[in-house]
This record gives C-alpha cells, sequence and structure tokens, in this order.
C-alpha cells in the first residue's frame, strides 16, 4: 500500500510539473497568424524582429497582436489575431516578402495554423503548403 501510494504521489508530481503542450487554436484563435522567432545557439534574428514590428506597425486594418517568450535565449512567438482569414493572409504575405531569407541566421517562422508556411532559412523555396 505503501508503494502505490509512493508511485502515486511520483506520478501526480511528474504531471504537476511537465509542461503541457497546448493546442495553436487555443494559444492563437483563428483567423491568425503565427511568428515564431527562434534561436540554434546565440540569440534571435533581431533585425527580423525589428522588420516584423515596422510592418505590423504600418497594417491598416484592426489586428490584435501578442508576445509569448518561450526560450532561453530570447525566443517568442507573436501571434497575430485578425478579423478574418483575408486579413490573415494578407499579414503573412506581407511578412513573407519583408522577413531576409538567410541561411546563416537563426530562424524566423511565419504560419497560418493549417496552412501556408515559411521558414527564413530556407534556401529553394520561400513559400511551403
Amino acid at each position: 500500500m505503501r508503494r502505490a501510494s509512493s508511485l502515486l504521489a511520483l506520478l501526480a508530481l511528474g504531471c504537476a510539473t511537465s509542461p503541457k503542450v497546448a493546442d495553436e487554436d487555443q494559444t492563437c484563435p483563428r483567423p491568425s497568424v503565427i511568428v515564431s522567432f527562434t534561436s540554434i545557439c546565440c540569440g534571435i534574428d533581431q533585425e527580423a524582429v525589428r522588420i516584423v514590428d515596422e510592418v505590423l506597425d504600418h497594417l491598416a486594418f484592426d489586428k490584435n497582436v501578442t508576445r509569448r517568450p518561450w526560450g532561453r535565449e530570447g525566443e517568442f512567438d507573436l501571434c497575430i489575431s485578425t478579423d478574418n482569414k483575408l486579413a490573415a493572409e494578407r499579414v503573412f504575405h506581407t511578412l513573407v516578402l519583408s522577413v531576409p531569407i538567410n541561411p546563416t541566421r537563426p530562424p524566423t517562422t511565419i504560419r497560418i495554423p493549417g496552412g501556408k508556411s515559411f521558414n527564413s532559412t530556407a534556401t529553394n523555396d520561400k513559400l511551403a503548403d
């Protein structure tokens, strides 16, 4: 009995400390665009962050931008919620055309949940479905 209660306590402890992976739809409501600034070793691409911030500041339609930090080297996601799917598509394509492709810099990923995605480190196709 003592062994069983110890096992249950360990399982409960493991469940309490394990991070939960949330569904994209719950963390960023649709229609939306998610921009992920990631790092391989030495921090995120600050130039890409600056470019994305400038583009978002100049877009002339309603959007809600939420910053969600998640990494140890400054990594974070931007959740850009829009009023409709067309607006999300426009944000996506505008950002894809703005973020430079550079395989030697930390990756920046732009995606529409369940749809298109772009990775700034890709060397051949700029856009993938």
